[in-house]
């Protein structure tokens, strides 16, 4: 047990970094079990990851990847940029994790491609990134504006941006997280 009172399974990890002692393994093993009993929500848990990570070429191949399956396919496919997460230290969408981690280039990939914020609310240099990232605005998804999501303490974007303020006090001032 934790000093705060949750369970904990205490490991010792080798591996090509060093030696980790007390390291926690549950939370992992238990996100594991998870995927391995759903393994349906794997995809969505990825790009959660990657948001969280900040790492935009694995979201845009993921989603390109995703258009690709969609064209390919009928049926319900997983809509990545909706996809709501509880998992260690993810909730909620990727417009979540983007702001909860301060990834702004993430959060602005996520108001492009599933939002209807007006194209004028875009700043001139994220549209030029998008282009040079194979995007247009053909690439926005129909379906429900990320902005209107909640995370598991029901709070939209606009309100976790908020709360954590700082960098996210403009996007708040500007109107770019209310639905």
């Amino acid at each position: 047990m934790s000093a705060a009172g949750e369970q904990q399974v205490l490991v010792t990890v080798r591996s090509e970094g060093g030696t980790q002692k007390d390291f926690d393994i549950l939370p992992s093993a238990t996100e594991e079990a998870y995927l391995r009993t759903y393994p349906e929500e794997r995809k969505g848990h990825a790009y959660l990851e990657f948001c969280r990570e900040g790492d935009m070429d694995a979201i845009l191949h993921m989603i390109k990847d995703q258009e690709e399956d969609d064209a390919e396919e009928e049926g319900d496919q997983l809509d990545v940029l909706r996809y709501k997460g509880t998992f260690e230290g993810i909730d909620g969408t990727g417009l979540h994790v983007a702001l909860r981690y301060n990834h702004v280039e993430i959060a602005w990939l996520s108001l492009a491609l599933g939002s209807n914020l007006p194209w004028d609310k875009f700043p001139a240099p994220v549209l030029q990134a998008m282009e040079q990232l194979g995007l247009s605005k053909d690439s926005r998804q129909d379906g429900t504006d990320v902005r209107t999501l909640e995370d598991s303490q029901e709070r939209t974007p606009l309100a976790l941006a908020k709360e954590l303020g700082g960098p996210w006090d403009e996007w708040v001032r500007g109107g770019r997280l209310e639905a």
